[in-house]
């Protein structure tokens, strides 16, 4: 039997998403696909050419711009040229290149917003147009693919359910065990203080992660622990002047800001407590990370976070925004070893039974059987 052509456009660069594609392509059958990636300038690394057949990389504007028109010409024709039977557009620009480009094609098209665009904190006049865009562009998808409940029922309502599936997002087990066991990086080379009480979050610099919260959170938790220090790891996407607002707390010796970095879970070694301030989330990914790394979390009680996190089964759950009620619950992990360890041993247990990417290969492979039935 020939096997499945399968095309993935990424323009998306943010951790999970590109940490999402990475270990679908690895986990995918390689007697079944023959898998091609076309990506922003970001994929063009040996670490993304040498998992698939071919890799190709192009200009594409993380924002709206008139150079998108020819962007989309540039992916129809190598759409044309490499005839796959299915394009997986990852993310909500990627979306739109994709499909618009495979618009007269025979070519099976399957859409994953990887977090719906209007389910972010904007303006009400933004995410309204953002629902009639999905919505449009519904029209030419084959398979949504939802990484969450929470995605699936936020889905508006004039996208056919027929066209939605439920694959929840998943992890590479093995790869994330392989990265925790290299040569750990120690406190001594960031300087943070050996007796330090650290605070990590892995994730990028933007207002959707709210490190800017992290800000304030540490202000309260300084009067309580005197020694805590923060650690963020992860480059900015958004222009937050971070390092402002640390030194206009007085928090300069109690921040350390790593920049971006190739494997970030590798710093999950320095946390004492990992957190994650999402004003809002498609799913979390990175909360699978820091369980494997075994480490007790806080995160806000926000979209799809409690289909990850139990709270206080395998982590403490916050009300969105509470910033006093977040240090409160790191402060009761800094008090309460037995709490830490329950939360750290039952974080394991659950991403290993629900959370392995093994399982959303599978489910992904099911549903592009399917799809290429009809063509």
């Amino acid at each position: 039997m020939d096997k499945i052509r399968l095309l993935h456009i990424a323009q998306s660069a943010g951790y999970g998403v590109t940490m999402y594609v990475e270990s679908l392509i690895k986990s995918l059958d390689s007697n079944m696909y023959e898998q091609y990636l076309l990506g922003s300038e970001y994929y063009n690394s040996d670490r993304f050419s040498s998992i698939v057949n071919k890799l190709i990389t192009i200009k594409m504007d993380r924002n709206i711009s008139f150079s998108d028109y020819f962007t989309v010409l540039k992916c129809r024709k190598i759409i044309k040229e490499f005839t796959p039977d299915i394009v997986y557009c990852h993310s909500a620009k990627a979306g739109i290149y994709g499909r618009l480009a495979c618009v007269g094609t025979k070519t099976k098209v399957v859409y994953n917003p990887h977090g719906w665009s209007f389910n972010m904190r904007c303006s009400l006049l933004k995410r309204i147009l953002y629902k009639y865009i999905e919505a449009i562009f519904a029209i030419i998808t084959d398979k949504i693919v939802c990484i969450s409940d929470y995605e699936f029922n936020s889905t508006p309502w004039c996208i056919p359910s027929s066209k939605l599936v439920v694959i929840k997002n998943g992890i590479n087990v093995e790869q994330c065990y392989a990265s925790l066991t290299v040569e750990k990086i120690t406190r001594g080379a960031l300087d943070i203080p050996e007796n330090a009480f650290v605070v990590g979050i892995i994730a990028r610099i933007s207002i959707q992660k709210g490190q800017d919260m992290l800000v304030d959170i540490a202000t309260i938790l300084k009067q309580k622990i005197p020694n805590v220090f923060f650690l963020i790891v992860g480059g900015k996407s958004d222009d937050i002047p971070i390092e402002k607002m640390i030194d206009d707390k007085g928090l300069s010796n109690n921040f350390f800001i790593t920049g971006e970095v190739d494997n970030a879970i590798e710093y999950a070694s320095l946390f004492d407590v990992a957190v994650l301030t999402s004003r809002w989330e498609g799913f979390g990914l990175v909360l699978l990370e820091y369980m494997l790394a075994n480490k007790p979390i806080v995160a806000f009680e926000v979209d799809a976070i409690p289909e990850i996190i139990i709270n206080r089964y395998n982590g403490l759950l916050v009300p969105s925004n509470d910033l006093t009620a977040f240090a409160d619950a790191i402060y009761s992990l800094y008090n309460d070893d037995k709490l830490k360890q329950e939360l750290m041993m039952n974080g394991k247990l659950r991403v290993n039974a629900l959370f392995n990417i093994k399982r959303v290969a599978d489910e992904h492979e099911k549903n592009f059987a399917k799809l290429c039935l009809y063509k």
